[in-house]
């Protein structure tokens, strides 16, 4: 969330693209599926309350990291924008490195900002985010900023398969 406030996005991708030893071999940290990895274990059975929830990794990263980073926010709702962000760009990451692999491009890592259209008005973190790559271009900060090597096209290839996702989670609440 700090890299995205001083407009580093370039470097949250080479964190994320870090290798790790998999029983498949070494692949990028971004290829392990957080949610799914997670549902496989007992662990929200041990996490009162987060096996009833939509998101239950998300959530629980959600309220644990408020308090660790209250310096770096301003508020209540620049907390949830950041969190909001850094979850679809990772997801943006987790779906780029999917098709850069030749895996199928209609899932990816989801989190709090699938369900947050609350009404359906196209007013959620996804949908402002498509908007803001729509209208910007490459004077998207994040492109600006040496996210995916700062190439537009790139990141225009996700739109479509990143919304389809995010039409069908919406649909899920």
């Amino acid at each position: 969330m700090a890299l995205i406030k001083s407009g580093n996005f370039g470097a949250i991708e080479s964190l994320v693209s870090s290798r790790i030893r998999l029983p498949a071999g070494l692949m990028p940290i971004i290829s392990v599926d957080p949610h799914f990895e997670i549902n496989k274990t007992d662990v929200l059975k041990i996490l009162p309350d987060l096996n009833k929830q939509l998101t239950p990794l998300s959530d629980y990263l959600h309220a644990r990291l408020k308090s660790v980073l209250k310096p770096s926010v301003t508020d209540e709702e620049d907390y949830e924008r950041l969190f909001d962000q850094l979850e679809l760009l990772l997801s943006m990451i987790f779906l780029r490195t999917r098709m850069d692999q030749g895996k199928s491009s209609t899932w990816t890592i989801p989190g709090r900002w699938t369900w947050k259209d609350l009404y359906g008005e196209g007013d959620g973190p996804a949908d402002i985010l498509l908007e803001g790559i729509a209208r910007e271009q490459r004077q998207w900060k994040p492109v600006i900023g040496g996210f995916l090597g700062g190439d537009i096209e790139r990141v225009n290839e996700l739109v479509g398969p990143l919304n389809m996702f995010y039409q069908a989670h919406k649909r899920i609440r």
